[in-house]
């Protein structure tokens, strides 16, 4: 690596002679990496009165503080970056980021004060995440899940939308207005999800989650491990699944063709059985709609896991608080800078310096 500084090493006197050593050349070199222990600073910025000598009139300096601190704050965004960084991208709590500053730079700063950073943070978050969702209302594709959130007492759902661009969060109830609500009346994208009745309405095609189905089948199997019927019915869908995964063509038409026969077979294995009240596989014979969108159009996935990945993240980092609102915001945030390959870090000191002053 190319060195920060250089150190030279040279005797002064002949270990055999004493006589005294000058010049010398570099005959080898040791490389050390290691991090600095370096202490917080502090910088008073002073606003200097003076006094014009024609006029007599006073005139106060107000220093330019933009890219330096967010408004009247004394806690710099270079440290908010970090303090945020570090909760969001790595799921550490406010009390061991506390230990970290104390430990490394020597800097204590109170609790109350990493909660109202998460806050100004979030605050200012709110117009770059309302962008995130807006791209995903127009994009091709959009993946959604959901899952219990409640809050201070009050019952709750957390919803996931997340595409190759970006992850969206927020807090609601579980109905399909709320759905209605995140992608608005006019997204015509194909819609990723599991088999909730919330997701029906919702305009364009739905690939529904092979993942949850193969599942459901798989305890179905388990079941009912006498009932042959059962048994041929469970290996027929996962056979269809594994020849509509396999398939792979870059010809557009041949990939409509491909996904019309798959889900005409697939609908001869469901329809004996959907008005069959005593057949076991009834229920899932209904969930079978739409089951191979993925086959035509490549970008989308067979399943939800990638949805249910990110809530499941979001549920691990419950613990740290902080509110629903900057948990969610912040999040979204973050999951978006990752799956665009964006440093984290440099992104939220970026998005900061465009706040101050």
């Amino acid at each position: 690596m190319e060195p920060t500084h250089r150190v030279e090493n040279a005797e002064d006197s002949c270990p055999d002679c004493g006589n005294e050593l000058s010049g010398g050349w570099p005959r080898s070199s040791h490389e050390v990496i290691d991090i600095p222990r370096v202490k917080f600073t502090v910088t008073e910025h002073a606003s200097m009165a003076r006094k014009c000598s024609a006029c007599r009139k006073a005139v106060v300096a107000r220093p330019d503080l933009g890219g330096i601190v967010m408004g009247k704050q004394r806690l710099g965004i270079e440290l908010i970056g970090h303090v945020v960084t570090l909760r969001q991208q790595f799921n550490v709590p406010l009390a061991k980021i506390q230990w970290y500053l104390e430990t490394m730079y020597g800097l204590t700063v109170s609790a109350g004060a990493f909660v109202d950073i998460v806050h100004r943070v979030a605050d200012v978050a709110q117009a770059p995440v309302e962008e995130i969702l807006e791209r995903m209302r127009n994009g091709d594709i959009v993946a959604m899940a959901e899952t219990g959130w409640g809050e201070n007492g009050a019952g709750g759902y957390a919803w996931v939308c997340v595409n190759k661009d970006g992850i969206y969060f927020v807090r609601g109830d579980r109905s399909k207005s709320m759905v209605q609500k995140i992608l608005g009346p006019e997204f015509v994208g194909v819609l990723v999800a599991d088999y909730y009745a919330a997701y029906n309405h919702v305009l364009g095609e739905k690939q529904r989650c092979w993942a949850h189905l193969l599942r459901a089948v798989s305890e179905l199997w388990d079941d009912h491990p006498d009932n042959r019927s059962v048994k041929l019915w469970v290996r027929k869908i996962k056979a269809l699944y594994t020849e509509a995964k396999a398939f792979e063509s870059r010809d557009v038409r041949q990939r409509a063709k491909a996904r019309q026969d798959l889900e005409q077979r697939a609908l001869k294995l469901t329809q004996r059985y959907a008005d069959d009240g005593s057949a076991p596989q009834r229920t899932l014979s209904k969930r079978v709609k739409e089951p191979c969108v993925f086959a035509e159009f490549p970008f989308v996935p067979p399943g939800s896991n990638i949805s249910e990945r990110s809530l499941r993240a979001l549920v691990a980092a419950r613990k740290m608080g902080g509110g629903t609102r900057s948990t969610m915001t912040l999040f979204s945030l973050f999951g978006t800078w990752n799956r665009r390959g964006e440093n984290p870090l440099a992104a939220c000191q970026k998005l900061l310096a465009s706040h101050t002053p």
